[in-house]
C-alpha cells in the first residue's frame, strides 16, 4: 500500500499501480490509462514518472462501470 497526496482528492489516500488498478477491476491496463485520459481516474505522477491510480476514484469507476451492466 502506498500512501500519497491526492490533488483532485485533496488529501493523503491510497494509490495503486496501474497494473494493480487493472488486477483490482479486471480490466486491461489499456482500460486504465483510457479511464485515466477520460478523467474518470485521478492519477498522480511521481518525480520518477511513474504512475500512479487513486484507490477511492478507482472504487467510484468500478461501481459506476459494473452499474452499467
Amino acid at each position: 500500500m502506498s500512501l500519497f497526496f491526492c490533488p483532485q482528492c485533496e488529501k493523503e489516500t491510497e494509490m495503486l499501480s496501474i497494473q494493480d488498478a487493472a488486477n483490482a477491476a479486471d480490466v486491461t491496463p489499456r482500460t486504465i490509462h483510457n479511464w485515466k485520459r477520460s478523467g474518470k481516474l485521478h492519477v498522480l505522477e511521481t518525480p520518477g514518472r511513474r504512475k500512479l491510480v487513486c484507490k477511492p476514484s478507482m472504487v467510484r469507476q468500478c461501481s459506476n462501470t459494473f452499474d452499467q451492466r
